[in-house]
């Protein structure tokens, strides 16, 4: 895929979703290399298409790992902001 690029990158146009979920599955690449060699990885990318998905470790006994958003909630004055 690589060389594709390189070679004919100039002369075909890419959609943005495309360039998006090229660099995605770039990184999930990076990520599997990493933990390959037996370390861990931070923010591990669980889902191409949701890439912002993150495993939630919780142990319970039916099942040990989650999978969900990660999000902040504020509140401020009695009025919660996500």
């Amino acid at each position: 895929m690589d060389d594709i690029h390189r070679e004919y990158g100039v002369t075909l146009r890419y959609t943005q979703d495309y360039q998006k979920r090229l660099s995605i599955i770039r990184k999930v690449l990076v990520q599997e290399k990493v933990m390959f060699e037996g370390r861990n990885v931070s923010d591990r990318i669980v889902s191409i298409d949701l890439h912002y998905v993150r495993s939630i470790v919780r142990g319970k006994e039916p099942k040990s790992v989650e999978f969900g958003a990660k999000v902040n909630n504020i509140q401020i004055d009695g009025i919660s902001f996500i």
